[in-house]
């Protein structure tokens, strides 16, 4: 179990990076075209300006977010298997499988579907404290917690 978790911990962690590397560079084009854009007096500029000062608001937000995510990620030790769940437990329940770490979505390993979702997602905070054998509802379904690693 504890390989899985592996997996799916460098697959979060791979995406975590990969995003902030994408917002990075978004962030540094947006620069350099407001660089560019200065002293240019052309009509429409200013709108223009507006958008990417926009755009750089949200980028810089969202490299934020993630950059907060890779931190979640630190608190995680895939090697530590849990009896109840909690950030970076193996939750397996008669519906599927989630990874409690950071919201990436569906992760496909060795064939099986499992779902990274963040602890504070609606799925995650029904998972948080539950073990194996429990019963939970989730979406109006009743859903019965078949292991936690």
């Amino acid at each position: 179990m504890s390989t899985i978790k592996n997996l799916l911990f460098d697959c979060c962690l791979k995406a975590c990076n990969a995003r902030e590397q994408d917002y990075v560079n978004e962030i540094t084009l947006i620069k350099e075209s407001l660089e560019m854009m200065s002293g240019n007096d052309e009509e429409g500029s200013d709108s223009q300006r507006e958008n990417l000062l926009e755009n750089l608001t949200k980028n810089n937000q969202r490299l934020i977010d993630v950059r907060s995510q890779i931190a979640t990620l630190g608190n995680i030790n895939p090697n530590i298997s849990h009896t109840v769940a909690k950030l970076g437990s193996l939750v397996e329940t008669s519906a599927g499988s989630y990874f409690l770490s950071v919201s990436v979505g569906k992760i496909v390993l060795e064939g099986k579907i499992y779902y990274a979702v963040s602890e504070h997602s609606p799925i995650g905070l029904v998972l948080m404290h539950c073990s194996a054998s429990e019963q939970i509802v989730f979406n109006n379904t009743r859903l019965e917690i078949v292991s936690v690693a």
